[in-house]
């Protein structure tokens, strides 16, 4: 029965990972540009989607029982061996896929401001917040302009420090998406 209920989990995890997987992907490149903010939280819902499908496939490799090397010189040399390649697998599939989707994203962000419609505005920077992580702080700019008649407030990745507070800037966005845009000057 236990037997049952672990492969019922197994053939669960395997079934639903994927799809979550797929869709923290596509969530990440269609919508990443809005909040910047999710994009640390899409990257560690893919990295757990990873995880739980590398334990499912590869878990006797990391979880059998340690076999001594005077006991068995080349099961022990296997053993390790096979750890090795299920945990290099696992951080290939999870720093690829992240990469891959960081990059198509980035790429589809600069094909929609290079080759579709865009437009000039002007921006007012409303606000700087200040971020704390891990002893280092961060800067992003509040942006608020206007596109046909509706108010857009929109924050920067990271800016450094470099944009203040009242300071007024051209933006270049994308018609489709208003709230895409590429700082263009002052």
């Amino acid at each position: 029965m236990a037997q049952s209920k672990n492969s019922n989990l197994k053939k669960y995890v395997l079934i639903t990972a994927p799809i979550i997987i797929v869709g923290i992907s596509l969530v990440y490149y269609y919508y990443e540009y809005k909040d910047h903010r999710i994009s640390w939280v899409l990257i560690t819902a893919l990295f757990v989607g990873w995880c739980s499908i590398s334990f499912n496939i590869a878990g006797h490799y990391l979880t059998a029982p340690k076999i001594l090397w005077k006991k068995n010189n080349a099961g022990m040399l296997k053993q390790a061996l096979g750890r090795l390649a299920a945990y290099s697998a696992i951080l290939g599939l999870i720093f690829g896929s992240a990469y891959i989707v960081i990059t198509a994203e980035a790429n589809r962000e600069e094909d929609i401001m290079t080759n579709q419609p865009t437009a000039f505005t002007t921006a007012l920077i409303t606000d700087i917040v200040k971020t704390h992580v891990r002893g280092s702080t961060y800067y992003h700019a509040e942006f608020q302009y206007t596109v046909n008649g509706k108010v857009i407030f929109q924050e920067t990745p990271d800016n450094s420090g470099y944009l203040k507070a009242g300071e007024t800037y051209n933006l270049k966005y994308s018609v489709q998406y208003p709230e895409m845009f590429v700082i263009y000057g002052r």
